[in-house]
C-alpha cells in the first residue's frame, strides 16, 4: 500500500536547486556570507517583505544559510508560484 510522505505543499522533491550562500539582495548586518554551496528545497524558501517610501510593499524570496545565517535572495522567476505562495515569512 502506498504511504504518503509529505503533503504537496511540503514536498521537498517538487523543487530543488543548488545555490550558493552569497547574501545577495540584503544587508546582512554583522553576518558575513560563507559562500557554501547548498541544495535548497521548497521547504527552505522564505518570504521577506519591504515597505518602500511610497507605501508599497515589495516581496522577496530566498533561503537562510544554516551555517552563517545570511539570507540570500533568489529571483522569483526561478521559484514556482506554488512554492512562493506557501513560503513562510522570514523572521530575524
Amino acid at each position: 500500500m502506498a504511504r504518503k510522505l509529505a503533503e504537496g505543499k511540503d514536498n521537498p522533491n517538487l523543487w530543488k536547486m543548488e545555490l550558493t550562500c552569497s547574501g545577495q539582495g540584503w544587508s546582512q548586518g554583522n553576518k558575513t556570507p560563507c559562500y557554501a554551496l547548498w541544495e535548497v528545497t521548497a521547504l527552505d524558501i522564505k518570504r521577506r517583505s519591504h515597505k518602500d517610501y511610497g507605501g508599497g510593499t515589495e516581496t522577496y524570496y530566498g533561503f537562510v544559510c544554516p551555517d552563517c545565517g545570511c539570507f540570500t535572495e533568489i529571483s522569483d522567476k526561478i521559484i514556482p508560484h506554488d512554492i512562493r505562495s506557501h513560503a513562510p515569512a522570514y523572521v530575524e
